[in-house]
């Protein structure tokens, strides 16, 4: 508020405030300028994350707080609010990470967006999904079929699921949602579901 002079104790109070909703952004700019690692997968997560917790600072008892988080949820919203203009193989990047498949991106796209939006967005990304995969099936010469991996396969180590900031998507997610399949016709939809 003031022009000059060092920051006094309302500064602070409001810094320490404001400091936990940056630590997200500064969390998400970090995985997302990973030099040695695929963070394509990892961009649908952070993303939501953060919109995610901007709408719990808009809940707000601070004044202030909801102030500013409501400042750059309109930004947000400029960005993600209208699914017509997402870009739908940011998702696919996500379902092809064999730890979440489709049903974790309907999840969250269910979860971000209305009833009508997330109908619209979720037939997008199956759609797209179908397309790439009917492309590449008859495009290309009958390949072996190779065996998927499980997790027991692969390891747990540092390469497992990694703890978000904020909502922890994968656990809300396995807590909502049943983990059993139903009857499976394609390729694709065994993978998408497996």
């Amino acid at each position: 508020m003031k022009v000059g002079g060092p920051p006094d104790d309302k500064d602070w109070e409001k810094v320490t405030v404001f400091l936990p909703f940056l630590e997200i952004f500064y969390k998400a700019t970090l995985s997302f300028s990973r030099l040695r690692y695929v963070t394509g997968n990892n961009f649908v997560e952070e993303i939501f994350d953060i919109g995610y917790t901007i709408n719990r600072y808009l809940a707000e008892l601070n004044l202030g707080l909801r102030s500013i988080a409501s400042q750059i949820k309109m930004k947000f919203d400029k960005y993600w609010a209208n699914v017509n203009n997402v870009n739908v193989l940011m998702f696919i990047t996500l379902v092809l990470d064999s730890r979440h498949k489709l049903r974790y991106v309907e999840w969250i796209v269910r979860r971000s967006y209305d009833p009508n939006n997330s109908f619209v967005l979720c037939q997008r990304i199956k759609d797209t999904l179908t397309s790439l995969f009917d492309f590449n099936a008859y495009s290309q010469p009958s390949a072996p079929q190779m065996k998927s991996l499980s997790m027991d396969d692969v390891g747990h180590g540092d390469g497992g699921i990694r703890k978000l900031k904020g909502t922890n998507l994968r656990k809300d997610f396995v807590t909502e949602i049943e983990l059993f399949d139903t009857s499976e016709t394609t390729e694709l939809e065994k993978y998408l579901r497996g």
